[in-house]
């Protein structure tokens, strides 16, 4: 190989590794006319809306229109004049009440209605025995089932308060007497009173009708009227 050539080698050789081997070029500088982002550091659970929490919505149902094949229920109504009479076949119950009041909700073996002002209230709780076992008798053994309920007392159904009264109704209906009790709920400050009701057959049955205390001598006369009027029937069973 000529010299000359060798040199040119060892040259371009020389000037490869010292470019290898130089300063890294500085990084530009940004154009001071660019605009420049700030970055704002954010708690990452501020960036999702909360969930808002379920609400429960009250809907009434209207008497005249109770469910029917969209939803059964096996209830049945029939406006009178000025009352509603309620009755359950299957469940063994019937009650009268004013033909103004709204029905808030029904299941057949349980349902509740209250006066258009929201003043008065009443429930229907009924239950039909899985064996003849298990039937009571009479109301009296009826209030101790809740008495003695697999989960503690549970008597007053559905209410509370100081006992103010016991007394035997209706003898002459079926099942009867039934057991008729009032209660003051100071705490709450609701009057209640109750009927229980059973005939030794496949059904029993609860009637409730409570007010505020403040209200209760304003609508005494209208729960006592509502309370003779229910009563459990023969199912035929």
């Amino acid at each position: 190989m000529r010299l000359k050539n060798v040199v040119f080698i060892l040259i371009l050789m020389m000037l490869f590794g010292s470019a290898c081997s130089g300063d890294t070029p500085d990084t530009a500088e940004p154009d001071a006319a660019a605009p420049t982002v700030e970055t704002v550091e954010t708690d990452p659970t501020s960036a999702v809306a909360p969930t808002p929490e379920p609400t429960e919505t009250a809907v009434t149902i209207p008497a005249a229109t109770l469910p029917t094949a969209e939803a059964p229920t096996g209830t049945v109504l029939e406006l009178a004049g000025s009352d509603m009479l309620l009755a359950h076949p299957d469940f063994s119950w019937l009650v009268t009440l004013p033909a103004d009041w709204i029905i808030t909700y029904d299941s057949g073996f349980q349902l509740e209605a209250n006066s258009p002002d929201q003043a008065v209230f009443t429930r229907i709780q009924a239950q039909r025995w899985e064996t003849a076992e298990k039937q009571q008798p009479n109301a009296r053994a009826y209030v101790d089932h809740w008495k003695n309920f697999t989960y503690g007392d549970v008597f007053p159904l559905y209410a509370d308060g100081e006992q103010l009264a016991e007394i035997e109704v209706a003898p002459d209906k079926f099942g009867g007497p039934y057991l008729q009790y009032e209660f003051l709920d100071s705490v709450d400050g609701l009057h209640y009173f109750q009927i229980y009701a059973s005939a030794g057959g496949p059904g029993s049955a609860m009637l409730s009708v409570w007010t505020a205390e403040d209200d209760y001598a304003a609508f005494q006369a209208l729960m006592e009227a509502i309370l003779p009027s229910f009563e459990l029937v023969e199912s035929g069973e």
